[in-house]
């Protein structure tokens, strides 16, 4: 696929001068703390995500990936060897999230940290790939439509601030319960770091939320176009109660911000407020790390909130 690099990315600007410092200052290379082997190893990991110091566009990555289809479809026109796996077999990864077909509890998908999208058909006991070759390995969100289980919808990316995260492109999107996959509006570069912490359907299916490191985003067609409902700050969670289509619960965290809190919708996350501001009990917003929420369908009046801290040690559950 024929693309054309974007300007000359944040990255970019931050790696020369900070290239040129070490270089006006060669002994900082030797000593402990000055940032030498962080930023090498940032500048390692970026560098093989750009095209000559330059942006690649979000959207190319998909392109190739298109291509790579079509080129693949050929191939299997065509007799060849037999493959099989030889192993290791005994490596595991982080799995970020995990969802169930609403209408079959022994279908589930489970996404990767940087292992893709994976299905199982038994109830977990056995799983298959459902693509190896997206355009990005990196799953933080899955999300089953209640209302239409063919519809999957997943947050690309991990979500985290580690310095060798892999990236998403955005929010993929199947309507052939994972056979295939699509582009929505939501796209990002690769190199951009960005990922998503959950992705939730209302109980009707009618609307999805997606949490991401940097905004919150909405979807009224079962995930095919979104906007963003919040641009402030990291959302690490976000759960519905489950006898409304209106009302969602949400969480800010992450990023230390004074805007840190479990907040509340009453239409359908179009519109947020603190919840019940910060009870008891509950540590500064301000030393709030990653975070999750979790309703009881017994009870919507109990929430269940986890916290870690900013080093991302555990915090408690509240």
């Amino acid at each position: 696929a024929q693309t054309t690099a974007q300007p000359t990315s944040e990255f970019k600007e931050w790696a020369d001068r900070m290239g040129a410092i070490f270089e006006a200052n060669p002994g900082l290379k030797t000593t402990p703390s000055s940032g030498w082997k962080p930023y090498n190893r940032a500048k390692w990991f970026n560098e093989q995500r750009m095209d000559n110091g330059l942006d690649i566009p979000a959207g190319a990555r998909w392109e190739a990936f298109l291509v790579k289809q079509e080129r693949s479809a050929l191939a299997r026109k065509t007799a060849g060897a037999t493959w099989f796996n030889l192993g290791p077999d005994n490596f595991a990864g982080r799995m970020l999230d995990i969802d169930f077909d609403p209408t079959n509890v022994s279908t589930i998908y489970a996404g990767a940290a940087s292992g893709g999208i994976w299905k199982s058909t038994n109830g977990g006991l056995a799983w298959f790939p459902l693509d190896d070759n997206l355009p990005t390995l990196a799953v933080g969100a899955v999300a089953v439509c209640p209302s239409d289980p063919n519809i999957i919808l997943i947050g690309t990316g991990e979500p985290t601030n580690n310095i060798d995260r892999v990236g998403g492109v955005g929010i993929l999107r199947s309507t052939d319960a994972g056979a295939t996959w699509g582009t929505t509006n939501v796209t990002y570069t690769v190199n951009s770091g960005h990922g998503f912490n959950a992705i939730e359907f209302n109980p009707g299916g009618t609307v999805a939320l997606a949490a991401a490191m940097d905004s919150l985003w909405r979807s009224t067609d079962q995930g095919l176009t979104w906007v963003t409902t919040s641009s402030a700050g990291e959302w690490t969670d976000v759960d519905w109660v489950s006898t409304s289509n209106d009302s969602v619960y949400g969480l800010r965290s992450g990023d230390g911000s004074a805007g840190n809190r479990v907040r509340k919708s009453l239409d359908g996350g179009q519109t947020w407020s603190v919840a019940g501001g910060v009870p008891q009990g509950l540590p500064d917003p301000l030393t709030w790390g990653r975070g999750k929420i979790a309703l009881t369908a017994a009870n919507s009046q109990y929430i269940y909130l986890h916290l870690a801290d900013l080093s991302g040690s555990f915090m408690g559950v509240y």
